[in-house]
């Protein structure tokens, strides 16, 4: 039996007809009892939300283009996802957050405020992303992230090899997090990582980046 249909209830955006939801069965999601009959929000057509799992849009939220909404994953109020985006496992997008391009948010990761995430960017984890944080470019932020504003992360592209890239970011400690493909966690461990894994010119770019990157996030000192 299919979780949802199509009512004929439309709105106009972004030059596209997008149709309300409406549940077929009754099923349990985020603390929400979505009980067979509910209207949800608005898609371009079935392949934006799965028929399986408890995935929901909610509210006046929107979801077109090659967007999907996958797994247990929750889109409510005026959140909007578009492009090629994919929101899975029990990722929340609410608020007017919009999600766009190749962007993936996953796991228990969650996204609100006037926050945007597109490009290629990957968030992951339990990763916090608010305010009015602009997530752009190739950009991986995972475990405890909380970023507020474009001053809580920063992306790193092109050392060691053309293609190499790292993603540092503020977590919910104030620590500073570190993901580089082969390490995630926090900015000391990827020094002591880059000192046993590289020697030479490669040790060193690693190094000179985490104590750039530490001066970078260091907040700022009160002049006298």
């Amino acid at each position: 039996m299919k979780k949802y249909e199509l009512t004929s209830e439309y709105v106009e955006f972004d030059g596209r007809k997008l149709y309300r939801i409406k549940a077929l069965k009754s099923f349990y999601l985020c603390g929400l009892t979505v009980k067979a009959g509910a209207l949800g929000g608005y898609i371009e057509k079935e392949e934006n939300l799965s028929q399986e799992g408890n995935a929901w849009i909610h509210g006046n939220a929107y979801v077109y283009d090659n967007a999907y909404v996958r797994d247990n994953a929750y889109i409510c109020e005026e959140a909007w996802i578009h492009g090629n985006a994919e929101i899975k496992n029990e990722a929340w997008i609410h608020g007017n957050a919009e999600i766009g391009g190749n962007a993936k948010v996953k796991d228990e990761a969650e996204v609100y405020g006037d926050a945007e995430v597109c490009d290629n960017a990957e968030i992951r984890d339990n990763a916090e992303i608010l305010g009015d944080a602009q997530i752009q470019g190739v950009v991986n932020i995972s475990q405890d992230a909380r970023i507020c504003s474009d001053e809580d992360y920063a992306a790193v592209q092109g050392f060691r090899t053309k293609f190499k890239f790292a993603t540092f970011y503020r977590a919910k400690d104030e620590k500073v997090m570190v993901y580089c493909g082969d390490f995630n966690g926090n900015l000391e461990g990827f020094r002591e990582w880059a000192k046993k894994t590289f020697d030479g010119k490669n040790q060193k770019e690693y190094l000179t980046i985490a104590d750039f990157m530490e001066q970078h996030f260091a907040p700022e000192k009160e002049e006298d």
